[in-house]
């Protein structure tokens, strides 16, 4: 079996004793890197076949899997077997069907059954047109064609001297060249990343902001992402982006101040919506909602002396702060939390939240001229959206 280890946990240091020296030890080698495998006992297995449980235990690290399904109606399938979880991500993922009642984890996959699964995993849909060149497209099960030719038309599958094998089994090193084939790099934690890749980029994490890259070929939006959002600021991509789940949100900023945001899950570019301007569509402070009035937040509130005061601000899409004008009232401070912003208080990252926190060194004529605290003005990188704070309601009488 495969040893179960998160993504992201990567054994780095870790040596098989029957690591090969061929073709496949690049491919190998890096889905050792990636989490994808882990092997057991000292040994990665080049040579076994892959499982159906080892291949959705794969394909769910790669592509960041969370969800998962109830597998009451599969009966070789229980809650003690290592591979449960995995089998319930996988049906939840839709990349497993099963058959029946049965999801057959311990059966060896097929090299068609692999392919139906990976084209799944991509939204690939299925196609009809039989790919050319190949010498034993009769041997692809019916119920598998739609996906494989899918596969092999989108150029994620070559096969070998002409042939796809569909019916023979597929070894761990030869689906560990299968990944590494589709799949060339892949960024699985929050942040700023600058790459070029010459091939395909899995991004499983919400929080990513690709910045100045190049990327040739398809960047893959997994599971990982859920309802979060990825931002693409200046990055060239030859190919499409593939967003798994309709939630997932991607804003892509370019050096010619044009925008789309896609939010629909899908293959083949996955669909995108007009472009959307930045708006406010909620503010607090200390947890009470604050009021917006067109570019103006209305803040009430009970005022203590020397009192400390969060204020969130959130926002449509994710946009930084580019400029912010202070009516430089005595004692009033202001500062970011959570946010990367230069010694200007200028942000360097993208965030649908922007919170604040004021200090108040308050005295009572403060509040005889109090007006407009702070001129913010925030960016997606098209549009410059400016606002204003104002504390209001401020009875003097009584405090």
């Amino acid at each position: 079996v495969l040893s179960m280890m998160p993504l992201g946990a990567y054994a780095e240091t870790t040596t098989f004793s029957d690591m090969p020296d061929d073709w496949s030890t690049a491919a190998l080698q890096s889905a050792v890197d990636n989490g994808l495998l882990n092997g057991a006992n000292g040994m990665i297995m080049p040579e076994e076949n892959l499982t159906r449980a080892q291949m959705a235990a794969v394909i769910n690290r790669a592509f960041g899997a969370e969800n998962v399904a109830v597998l009451a109606d599969y009966d070789d399938v229980v809650a003690s077997d290592w591979f449960f979880l995995d089998m319930a991500k996988a049906v939840a993922m839709g990349t497993f069907q099963g058959s029946g009642n049965k999801l057959s984890p311990n059966d060896p996959i097929t090299r068609e059954q692999a392919f139906a699964v990976i084209a799944r995993a991509l939204k690939l849909g299925e196609s009809d047109a039989a790919p050319e060149g190949f010498t034993d497209l009769d041997k692809v099960s019916d119920w598998a064609k739609g996906e494989v030719y899918a596969l092999v038309n989108s150029g994620y599958i070559q096969g070998s001297n002409g042939m796809l094998n569909p019916q023979g089994y597929i070894t761990r090193a030869e689906f560990a060249q299968v990944m590494h084939n589709i799949i060339k790099e892949y960024i699985t934690e929050p942040g700023e990343v600058t790459i070029d890749v010459d091939g395909n980029v899995m991004i499983n994490s919400a929080g990513v902001i690709l910045m100045d890259s190049l990327i040739e070929g398809d960047i893959i939006l997994g599971d990982g992402v859920g309802n979060g959002e990825v931002v693409f600021d200046n990055v060239e991509i030859t190919g499409n982006i593939i967003v798994r789940l309709d939630e997932s949100v991607v804003t892509i900023l370019d050096d010619e101040d044009s925008e789309e945001e896609t939010s629909s899950g899908g293959g083949g570019g996955g669909g995108s919506s007009p472009y959307v301007e930045p708006e406010i569509v909620g503010a607090q402070l200390n947890g009470e909602e604050a009021v917006i009035d067109d570019l103006n937040i209305t803040v009430p509130f009970d005022y203590d002396i020397d009192g400390d005061y969060v204020m969130t601000a959130t926002f449509n899409k994710a946009v930084k702060i580019d400029k912010i004008v202070s009516n430089e009232y005595p004692g009033l401070d202001i500062s970011f939390i959570d946010a990367k912003v230069d010694d200007d208080n200028v942000s360097t990252t993208y965030s649908k939240t922007i919170e604040f926190s004021f200090n108040h060194d308050v005295r009572e004529e403060h509040f005889q001229v109090f007006g407009d605290i702070y001129i913010i003005t925030v960016t997606d990188g098209t549009t410059d959206l400016e606002f204003t704070i104002e504390i209001t309601d401020w009875d003097v009488a009584d405090k």
